[in-house]
């Protein structure tokens, strides 16, 4: 693990704090700050449909020895599992992943809080269908949001916030769909984010269709200094008793060599949002190496990427983060 963008300090809290979750793994995420002075790391996990659920779902409180106010969270955790292995309901078929995080601060003390996101796109795990295919509009999502809420909030959503949840839908560009929603379970207060993935040409009409109210200029301004590469991203929204002007620009990797992701690191060093000791780490990160893990017969191949985000969180300065992604899978070389 890169020193630079994990300390020791912060990888020992990570895996205290992965070692007490179900084996329903099947790849984990640091979400690490790039810029100098923030060692904070919070720890990832993504639960498939497949091979997870089941696991996620047979997990209590009491097996994770877990009491208080942990418990009545990983309680809600066990319960969307449960509804999500429902065949009767609407996650069943819409939902192919689930993933849990868990911030720095909670796990630093010890304590197992993870916030949750439900995957609403299908065609995520099934290369073969185009997400077109799939309707993403408010009538697809709804029973799904609707769900998700019902288990995962601990109180109802003022009339602004869901208003704006529904417009969030309601004015996605063509082409474009929210592909995760999370509820932040474990945060005081809590709150809603949406991960809607467009083309980087209708982010700024689409801002305008939900009523964004934060800067335009700010948000054009981010586009154009950190948008140049792909043409598609994802928009990160997040809603409290409203929605917020806190916007987010997130860039997923892609596989193979990757000169826009290079050029992303680069800029971000040179608008000051990344030390130049953090670069150096985040281009050694991506690649694949065949790995003896305890327990297992057979070696397994270990899988490394990297996703990036640009953050404006008025009135606070840009902020740039990465997710240092990997998986294990069977590898017979």
């Amino acid at each position: 693990m890169p020193a630079a963008l994990v300390t020791p300090g912060a990888w020992k809290s990570v895996l205290g704090a992965a070692r007490r979750l179900p084996p329903a793994v099947s790849c984990t995420f640091l979400e690490c700050r790039l810029g100098p002075d923030a060692p904070a790391v919070d720890l990832g996990v993504s639960v498939t449909a497949a091979e997870g659920r089941p696991i996620l779902q047979a997990a209590t409180p009491a097996d994770l020895r877990l009491s208080g106010e942990e418990a009545a969270i990983w309680g809600r955790v066990q319960e969307i599992a449960r509804v999500w292995a429902d065949p009767a309901s609407p996650l069943h078929d819409r939902v192919p992943v689930v993933s849990l995080e868990l911030d720095s601060g909670e796990i630093t003390r010890g304590r197992l809080m993870p916030s949750v996101a439900l995957c609403l796109d299908p065609s995520l795990m099934k290369r073969s269908s185009p997400p077109d295919a799939i309707g993403h509009g408010l009538a697809d999502c709804a029973p799904s949001l609707e769900a998700g809420l019902s288990v995962l909030s601990s109180e109802p959503l003022t009339p602004h916030a869901r208003a704006d949840l529904h417009r969030c839908f309601e004015a996605l560009p063509a082409g474009g769909r929210v592909v995760h929603v999370g509820f932040m379970v474990g945060r005081r207060p809590s709150a809603l984010k949406l991960f809607a993935a467009m083309d980087k040409d209708k982010v700024l009409g689409y801002l305008d269709a939900i009523r964004w109210p934060g800067s335009f200029a700010e948000a054009a301004s981010m586009i154009a200094t950190f948008g140049s590469g792909p043409d598609t991203f994802r928009l990160e929204l997040t809603i409290g008793e409203r929605l917020l002007p806190r916007v987010g620009l997130e860039f997923s990797s892609r596989r193979g060599p990757d000169p826009a992701r290079r050029a992303l690191i680069g800029r971000c060093v040179d608008e000051g949002l990344c030390t130049p000791e953090k670069r150096d780490a985040l281009l050694s990160w991506p690649g694949s190496a065949r790995v003896a893990i305890a327990g297992n017969d057979w070696p397994a191949r270990l899988s490394r990427w990297i996703d990036m985000k640009v953050v404006h969180d008025p009135p606070e300065p840009l902020e740039a983060k990465c997710y240092l992604g990997f998986m294990s899978h069977l590898s017979l070389m």
